[in-house]
């Protein structure tokens, strides 16, 4: 297993957020069909998460293997010694029931830093999603982790440029992370029945 530097202040799952989507505004491309897309997210993912010295799953694009792995319950997961690194969903449709099913399992999963991805068409797309999720994640669940950071990350290509001109919103939960390892003298007890 990878060896990382997990955040553990809420200033650092900031800032490795606010990294993240600096790395994938540089680095994405325009992707024409689903599998593109996809694909190419996942290897970006992959990327950022071996410079951080994190593990990532799945390993490879699931496509390409003969035998269809099935994914994690989560599109992608960046992992080192200590814990998550950050996970990731990312939806090609934008229908309301799919976005919701796919931001949801971001909702209960503790990582420092949670990616949702999805495709936009018109300038007025991300600010109307946003508001869906945000409204969704407040009727679904009602309490966070201290310091997680949340991202929706929204690519959209200008069809009459070609320009890259995504947009990325943070929220981020108050207070700070509160994350403990388990120490050398604890060990798990036994439950009578």
């Amino acid at each position: 297993m990878s060896r990382c530097d997990l955040p553990t202040t809420s200033t650092q799952s900031k800032a490795l957020a606010v990294e993240l989507v600096q790395f994938l505004k540089k680095n994405i491309k325009n992707t024409k069909i689903r599998s593109e897309w996809s694909a190419q997210n996942f290897r970006l993912l992959r990327k950022f998460a071996r410079m951080k010295g994190a593990g990532g799953y799945p390993t490879s694009d699931p496509r390409n293997s003969k035998k269809r792995k099935a994914l994690f319950l989560w599109d992608f997961v960046a992992y080192g010694g200590k814990g998550l690194l950050f996970v990731a969903e990312s939806e090609w449709e934008k229908k309301d029931a799919g976005l919701k099913h796919d931001f949801e399992k971001l909702l209960y999963v503790r990582s420092p830093v949670k990616l949702f991805m999805c495709r936009m068409k018109t300038g007025q797309e991300p600010a109307e999603v946003k508001a869906k999720l945000l409204r969704y994640m407040r009727s679904v669940c009602s309490y966070y982790s201290a310091g997680e950071v949340f991202i929706l990350y929204f690519v959209w290509w200008s069809i009459t440029d070609g320009k890259n001109r995504d947009v990325a919103y943070y929220l981020q939960i108050p207070g700070e992370s509160e994350h403990v390892e388990v120490g050398r003298n604890q060990d798990f007890k036994r439950i009578d029945f």
